[in-house]
């Protein structure tokens, strides 16, 4: 499964990029408590810090973070999984297991799952597999 990188919600903007440079992400899933509260993107940065002339070393990620947090389990359909995102304007779901962050599926996560199993079935999409389904074909590849 692929690595989601995370970061408290106390953490500088300026730590939180270097953490996103570091481990080549766009995003990084906010934690509280060891808890999923939010997520902070590449976008929010440059909406909500730059934009703004926020000195990244003071603002710290609670200020900045895209919250709530929406989220699904590993069992939600890839069809309820693309719905969430798109009604939303969302592209990337973190997967939990009650509290516990284990997995996210990004759009094109979705996307490439859809290329293969539409391929696989001749062409007609195929909408019945879990997000598991496509954690697993995703993390094959990295």
């Amino acid at each position: 499964m692929r690595n989601v990188a995370t970061v408290n919600s106390t953490e500088s903007v300026l730590h939180a990029s270097q953490i996103m440079r570091k481990q080549e992400k766009g995003s990084l899933v906010v934690l509280e408590g060891g808890e999923p509260v939010g997520i902070i993107t590449e976008r929010d940065l440059v909406r909500r810090v730059v934009a703004n002339n926020l000195d990244p070393a003071q603002t710290r990620v609670s200020e900045v973070m895209s919250k709530p947090l929406l989220t699904a389990n590993p069992d939600t359909s890839i069809g309820e999984a693309a719905r969430i995102m798109v009604d939303n304007g969302i592209r990337r779901l973190p997967i939990v297991e009650g509290d516990r962050l284990i997995g996210i599926v990004t759009a094109v996560d979705l996307a490439r799952y859809l290329s293969e199993v539409t391929s696989e079935v001749g062409g007609r999409v195929n909408w019945t597999g879990t997000l598991w389904d496509a954690i697993l074909r995703s993390s094959a590849r990295i």
